[in-house]
């Protein structure tokens, strides 16, 4: 038996999927042969790390070529006695879970973000909030995601959710038993690092530029805050517009687009910043939101998340976050009162590690 990890993305690239993916074959490859499955934008087929692991990369070319290739390695590379882990409900599920119907394997699924939702704000241009979302009217093309989506989900063995928050959209939308259910919180980081610098006047958004985060709208609302510089920290198919939105607001001075960085290099940012804001319509549970709360850095995010309910006492969320009054006015009240904030996040458990979450990983094994 081997323990095969699915997934859309993988590190260098940027996600939580890719990380989670990392960290958890780092541990599993102590005691088990891992295998990876992934999309790159790189060509490199197989690699070899300390004889236990090997990552097969689908080389990106157009969807439809891009998933029969992985359901060919789905097919020939996963055994029916392997141990199958999805971090991902389209792109790489789709093709695990028409394999499964002939090499007779199961699989289980990690929810992290909403790919029908997803692929909704950044197609159809649909800026709403999941709720909203699933309580609107699909289009064609929704209805058919939806079908494979629903199907994937009742054909899993079992499905791993981060939040109640996620976990009850789907019960109720997709209607999936809860015994399904496994609940694995995200972690906190498990740190050495500390914060020594003074917080300077900066904001800071770390992440993919998509649609769903909404960046547009942090844009809009900084002259508002012309003794401060936004950080935008990160990559994805948004940047150029972004960087077209920052010059025709004259902007370029006061709104800076940065690489992605990891580890050190983001945390010392973060520790700098007053503020890390995140503006999605909805974010799941993004480790960005963790990683800020355990540097002490004040964050600001949406309602619509796993967080809200975790955290509602200790910090700041976002009704609607495509309002640019609110989006303002939040902004304004956590600069303005900063030592405030700082005093409730050093109130937030953060006891909750990636060991914790790696040993409940180990025990569906």
């Amino acid at each position: 038996m081997k323990i095969v990890l699915a997934s859309g993305i993988y590190y260098p690239e940027i996600g939580g999927p890719a990380l989670l993916v990392k960290d958890l074959a780092d541990e599993f490859i102590k005691t088990q042969d891992v295998l990876i499955l992934t999309y790159s934008n790189e060509y490199e087929v197989v690699t070899k790390q300390n004889g236990n692991l090997s990552v097969k990369r689908i080389i990106r070319h157009n969807k439809i070529s891009n998933m029969f290739r992985y359901f060919l390695l789905s097919l020939t590379d996963i055994k029916k006695d392997d141990k199958v882990f999805v971090f991902d409900i389209f792109s790489a599920a789709l093709p695990v879970y028409l394999a499964s119907f002939i090499r007779r394997y199961k699989y289980t699924v990690r929810l992290g973000g909403d790919f029908l939702w997803e692929m909704s704000v950044n197609k159809f241009d649909k800026k709403q909030n999941i709720l909203d979302f699933y309580n609107s009217k699909f289009n064609l093309i929704e209805k058919i995601y939806f079908f494979f989506i629903k199907r994937i989900l009742k054909r899993a063995d079992k499905i791993i959710s981060t939040t109640d928050f996620q976990k009850d959209l789907v019960i109720e939308y997709y209607k999936i038993k809860e015994s399904k259910f496994i609940d694995i919180t995200n972690p906190f980081p498990e740190l050495d690092y500390k914060c020594v610098q003074q917080k300077e006047n900066k904001i800071i958004f770390a992440g993919r530029f998509s649609k769903l985060k909404n960046l547009d709208s942090l844009i809009k609302v900084m002259p508002y805050f012309k003794d401060y510089k936004l950080y935008l920290i990160g990559e994805g198919p948004e940047k150029d517009n972004l960087s077209n939105l920052i010059k025709e607001l004259n902007l370029e001075e006061q709104v800076k687009i940065s690489k992605p960085l990891f580890k050190e290099d983001l945390y010392n940012e973060i520790c700098k910043a007053k503020l890390t804001v995140l503006p999605s319509y909805t974010d799941i549970t993004p480790n960005t939101i963790l990683l800020a709360i355990k540097l002490n850095t004040p964050v600001l995010m949406t309602k619509y998340s796993g967080f809200y309910k975790m955290f509602k006492n200790n910090l700041l969320f976002l009704e609607d976050p495509s309002n640019l009054n609110e989006l303002k006015d939040k902004i304004s009240l956590i600069l303005n009162n900063n030592s405030e904030y700082l005093d409730k996040l050093s109130k937030t458990n953060t006891s909750f590690t990636r060991t914790e979450m790696i040993n409940k990983y180990l025990d569906l094994i």
